[in-house]
């Protein structure tokens, strides 16, 4: 599988691209400003099972906006340095975010720190079972790591160093599973199973209110999905919620998804009909409707109006 090499450094602007046999990287030990270093695939291929189709290095510009759609991969960032934000949610120094395939996702630098970040992304046919397998399908999106200087030990060999008698479809995949086994449980936060007590059903409850916000914007998840990833019944967590929460798990996964569309509308100028397929709904009418009824207002007002949306769960103690 060809690899080819691309390296930019901002501002000036230069491009410089090369093969695997005649490198010309970047000095790291300059640190540019901006800079952007990186390998990737020219051609998508769903024979192989599994493969890294992008590997990079990036140190981004104040206010930088990324906006992704429709990528064929997973995606594992990892920030060394600055602040950042993805889908609205803060990254800081030290930790971790990653994306589903076809999943979209916004990307802010911060405007005083912008963030230095490593990143990799697998992909091929068996990729999702391998991520099932590691955990990543019921944690957080964004979570701390520990291991930042076997990250940019691994990165910078990769990025920096040439290897041409060296097989880089190999050699890049046993680097990805060589930074899986740095990830530990505790980076992960994957929920127990704990039995069903007056302690344990409210650690359910909260780890549930934990997947919601940080999943119910990446994929159509349902009361089940949820009730899945708790190892618990359906119907066992219909009554966590009842003890704990004014908010059934449905309502409160809808109220989550129209803040989402919300605050698109408020911040990134969607239109009406682009918060609403951003989602999941089709019909924009059917959208300002559920708008309205959660929310109290039409889409319409409530871009008028200029006022964000923040749902939190109510509780039943509060």
């Amino acid at each position: 599988m060809p690899y080819y090499r691309y390296s930019s450094t901002f501002p000036t602007e230069t491009w410089e691209y090369s093969t695997p046999s005649g490198l010309h990287p970047v000095d790291p030990n300059k640190n540019p400003r901006y800079f952007c270093n990186r390998f990737y695939t020219t051609e998508r291929d769903d024979s192989v099972e599994c493969y890294i189709q992008t590997l990079g290095h990036e140190v981004g510009w104040p206010n930088k906006v990324f906006k992704a759609y429709l990528r064929d991969r997973y995606m594992f960032h990892y920030a060394v340095r600055g602040k950042a934000y993805f889908d609205g949610y803060p990254v800081k120094e030290g930790q971790f975010f990653f994306s589903y395939p076809y999943q979209s996702y916004d990307f802010y630098e911060d405007k005083d720190d912008p963030m230095e970040i490593y990143y990799i992304a697998l992909a091929g046919k068996n990729a999702k079972n391998l991520i099932d397998a590691l955990g990543f399908d019921k944690v957080s999106r964004i979570s701390d790591f520990d291991f930042a200087d076997v990250i940019k030990t691994l990165f910078h060999d990769a990025l920096y160093v040439e290897h041409p008698n060296v097989d880089l479809e190999l050699y890049l995949y046993s680097m990805f599973l060589k930074i899986m086994s740095y990830h530990k449980p505790k980076n992960l936060n994957i929920p127990g199973n704990p039995g069903k007590d007056e302690s344990s059903s409210y650690s359910y409850y909260k780890t549930a209110i934990e997947y919601i916000n940080d999943n119910c914007f990446v994929r159509n998840i349902s009361p089940s999905d949820v009730a899945n990833v708790l190892h618990i019944s359906p119907s066992y967590l219909r009554l966590i919620f009842d003890k704990y929460c004014k908010l059934s798990c449905r309502e409160l996964i809808i109220r989550k998804r129209l803040e989402y569309a919300a605050n698109r509308i408020l911040f990134d100028n969607y239109s009406i009909k682009e918060a609403a397929i951003s989602v999941g709904y089709e019909d924009y009418r059917l959208f300002s409707r559920i708008f309205k009824k959660y929310i109290g207002t039409t889409p319409k007002e409530f871009r008028q109006r200029k006022q964000q949306v923040k749902i939190v769960p109510v509780h039943k103690d509060e």
